[in-house]
């Protein structure tokens, strides 16, 4: 038996093997909990389960009857805030990970709303006020880092993909409240909790271990720009 016939079996044995955790990773995603409601968000009297279709990524969510975002043309983004209520969903991630998280999220949407709107630490009109709070977050497991380096990354990417838009348990997440205000009135217009992670296949999120989470900022802010379009 040739050196390439035995590597096939072999390749074919650990995919036989790992294919059930595979499947148990992304099925995870899929097992329905409700959302936390953060009790100490100012907007939590506010914030009902979604009803707008976007349950998956917005569980929670309020918007002011008389809300007219698409008249603002300025922003000031308060600093970011790390949740710190007992309802908090951080489990293990330490202070220092925390802020570390915090920090990207204050730079991601800086730079993303700075594509559509003139950033400013001035209330005034036309102005919306934005903060964000940082409420929950998980790292990465390094099982598909770790797979990738055995099998052929097509393969992986081929079992994964049906699990595409599921939060599995080996990527991280990341999960932040956001509440707009008319800076001048301090009116709250709208607030919603996000929820972010990437999609199952994209293997290079796993192989840090805030990168997924850090991939989940990244498609916060570019969400939420469009929203708000």
């Amino acid at each position: 038996m040739g050196p390439s016939m035995i590597t096939s079996m072999i390749k074919r044995n650990v995919l036989r093997c790992l294919l059930p955790v595979l499947c148990m990773v992304g099925m995870a995603g899929c097992v329905a909990t409700s959302p936390v409601q953060y009790r100490n968000l100012d907007s939590t009297a506010q914030l009902a389960p979604n009803s707008q279709g976007q349950n998956k990524h917005i569980p929670l969510y309020y918007s002011a009857p008389d809300a007219q975002l698409s008249r603002y043309t300025q922003v000031m983004l308060d600093t970011v805030t790390v949740y710190n209520g007992e309802d908090q969903q951080f489990g293990k991630l330490s202070t220092a990970e925390r802020q570390q998280l915090a920090d990207y999220m204050q730079t991601q949407f800086s730079q993303t709303l700075g594509q559509k709107y003139v950033l400013t630490s001035v209330a005034g009109p036309d102005t919306l006020r934005i903060h964000l709070t940082l409420t929950g977050a998980s790292a990465s497991v390094p099982v598909l880092s770790t797979v990738k380096q055995i099998l052929p990354v097509g393969a992986v990417l081929g079992t994964l993909r049906s699990a595409a838009d599921i939060p599995a348990r080996s990527l991280g997440s990341v999960t932040y409240a956001v509440e707009i205000y008319d800076s001048q009135s301090n009116q709250l217009l709208k607030a919603f909790v996000a929820k972010q992670y990437p999609a199952a296949e994209n293997i290079s999120a796993s192989l840090g271990t805030l990168s997924a989470a850090e991939t989940g900022i990244e498609k916060g802010a570019k969400t939420f720009l469009a929203q708000l379009e």
